[in-house]
């Protein structure tokens, strides 16, 4: 999920760019000289071509999702991740408690378990 939202995330990136420069690329094809067109708007031109060549990698043929389709989906994939997220801390406090019961009643009935270390190691000569 973290790394379908990175794309999300990237693909967003990428239309803002190409929408925010659209214009400019049109411009500059419509000048007459070109050169001189691309020496003033070089910026907004690269931003335009590399967002063009990304969104073609990710697409492929496939015409471009609109901005309020991939905003839709990030929210969608945000919800899932919160759920997830919330259901994954439910259940690791429920171990925790569990854990907590199985030792407590290791004390009450006198077992002596080996304790864990997990952070500490020891070190003999």
């Amino acid at each position: 999920m973290e790394s379908e939202l990175k794309n999300l995330n990237q693909q967003l990136h990428y239309t803002g760019q190409y929408l925010a420069n659209k214009s400019v690329y049109a411009q500059f094809r419509k000048s007459k000289n070109k050169q001189k067109f691309r020496q003033e708007h070089s910026a907004e031109l690269t931003f335009y071509e590399k967002a063009v060549t990304s969104l073609k990698e990710k697409n492929g043929t496939q015409p471009l999702p609109t901005m309020k389709q991939l905003r839709e989906q990030k929210e969608k994939l945000l919800t899932q991740k919160d759920t997830l997220q919330k259901q994954y801390d439910y259940y690791r406090d429920y171990q925790k408690e569990l854990h907590t019961v199985c030792r407590n009643v290791d004390m009450i009935l006198g077992w002596n378990p080996p304790i864990q270390t997990t952070h500490t190691k020891e070190f003999q000569l």
